[in-house]
């Protein structure tokens, strides 16, 4: 950008009058490259983001699947994270009229496991000689599980099948569970 100055001269030392021209060059942006801050559970947090830029007329556009998102910052925060947030993310950055686009960006989430549990009958007249199994199913995430109960009178267990051998009236109240699977998404609590 800048002014330009020409002036002529032939082999007689002659020379023309000066001629300027006025140039504005603007440089398109760097692309932006997207960042995230890693894959998460669905219900989670996840943050995009690109490098900074500075200048006039700056605008951010982040896109999903074609269709553009509210958010005019080098920054997208989606939490919580939901499952219709899937898809393929962009980030356009438009300065002085000139547009650079990133590459696309395929946003990873993890769904979480669900849980079942059955339900029990109420125990009426226990003689505390014998004892009942509490049960638990998760499926779906990902990998192994890891379950924690929780329970009257500070009972804990980290088993899948704990017992409450002897079953006596004091351990009657309500009984929690919730399963993790090997992505460290919790499932609901049942």
């Amino acid at each position: 950008s800048g002014t330009y100055t020409v002036q002529v001269t032939d082999t007689r030392g002659c020379s023309s009058t000066e001629a300027t021209i006025d140039l504005d060059i603007t440089n398109i942006p760097e692309r932006p490259v997207i960042i995230s801050s890693g894959a998460t559970c669905l219900g989670g947090r996840i943050v995009l983001s690109a490098q900074t830029y500075s200048g006039p007329d700056l605008t951010y556009t982040w896109r999903r699947d074609g269709d553009i998102l509210n958010n005019n910052s080098n920054v997208l925060v989606v939490d919580p994270v939901q499952a219709n947030d899937d898809g393929i993310y962009t980030l356009t950055v438009a300065q002085a009229g000139c547009n650079a686009v990133s590459q696309p960006f395929e946003m990873e989430f993890y769904t979480p496991p669900t849980l079942s549990v059955p339900t029990f009958p109420d125990f009426d007249c226990v003689d505390g000689e014998s004892g009942l199994t509490l049960s638990a199913t998760a499926r779906g995430g990902s990998g192994t599980y890891r379950y924690s109960w929780t329970g009257p009178n500070d009972f804990q267990s980290n088993i899948r099948l704990p017992d409450l051998d002897p079953l006596t009236a004091d351990k009657s109240g309500t009984y929690r569970v919730i399963a993790e699977d090997s992505n460290g998404c919790p499932s609901n609590t049942e």
